[in-house]
């Protein structure tokens, strides 16, 4: 019987449109035990109130990133500034939460022949499918809460959960009683002020900075850029160390964490042409 019960918290940064300007289109998920959401909201509203006398303050990845908005003071005050940041950060890598993700690479994705719902499924599906090992891995039971963003995107995300809960479906094959382990899905607006969706937020720019630094994009050790890919690292799921039980390590070797999509095909090794005398 499964004890554990589990949210992830889904967040989307970008758009998925090929005329839209943004370069990528990113969906990060913050999982997080029941049981810690009480802990977690404590330590993001303590933060609040010591730099802003109120905790209705949203942490939004671009207004931090630029100070602007509620974070214009930063601006204004650099000793400020670097006091929010490095608490800021603490606060980040003491969450328990783990971190999954799917990067997709716009230029490549329609250069391939995906589609706005594509671009949607396939990264919709990536983190469904993390999330599915880590609660077979786990034993546990877990729900979705995706941030609302339309009916038509809505439609797609309820659909690649969907697929995971038919028993005809392929991708269900290596997984049994889907229904006992993926529960629910639901879907939240921005005015719910879920500290586990701003979370997600902040993330989403250190995973196209992570994404980035794979292409070979380098980052002072000291910016915040290289700052958040490293607490992102250390959060992002993987196979916890000394996992021994077979079946446990079968889901989790499963686990991507992050994943960068569409996935370059292998190329094929050149077949030597045998010389003829």
């Amino acid at each position: 019987m499964s004890s554990s019960h589990y949210k992830l918290f889904i967040d989307e940064t970008g758009h998925p449109h090929q005329n839209h300007k943004s370069t990528h289109f990113t969906l990060v998920g913050v999982i997080i035990e029941d049981k810690n959401q009480t802990e977690l909201k404590i330590k993001a509203d303590q933060l609040r109130f010591k730099y802003w006398d109120k905790t209705n303050i949203v942490f939004h990845s671009e207004e931090i990133g630029h100070k602007i908005g509620d974070f214009k003071q930063f601006a204004d005050d650099k000793a400020l500034g670097i006091r929010f940041e490095k608490q800021f950060l603490g606060f980040l890598n003491s969450c328990p939460i783990y971190i999954i993700a799917a990067v997709i690479d716009k230029a490549k994705a329609y250069k391939t022949g995906w589609n706005v719902e594509t671009i949607l499924a396939k990264a919709s599906e990536a983190l469904v499918l993390d999330y599915m090992s880590f609660l077979y891995g786990q034993n546990a039971q877990g729900r979705i809460v995706y941030e609302s963003s339309g009916a038509t995107r809505d439609k797609i995300y309820l659909a690649s959960f969907h697929q995971y809960l038919d028993p005809r479906s392929t991708h269900c094959a290596d997984f049994v009683d889907v229904r006992k382990k993926l529960t629910s899905i639901t879907f939240a607006n921005k005015l719910n002020h879920d500290t586990e969706m701003q979370i997600a937020d902040i993330f989403s720019y250190a995973a196209i900075s992570k994404f980035q630094q794979s292409l070979g994009k380098k980052f002072d050790k000291k910016s915040y850029e290289q700052k958040i890919i490293t607490i992102f690292e250390n959060k992002l799921l993987s196979m916890p160390s000394g996992t021994s039980k077979p079946e446990k390590k079968e889901y989790y070797s499963r686990i991507k964490g992050l994943s960068i999509l569409p996935i370059d095909k292998p190329k094929k090794k050149a077949k030597n042409k045998e010389k003829t005398a």
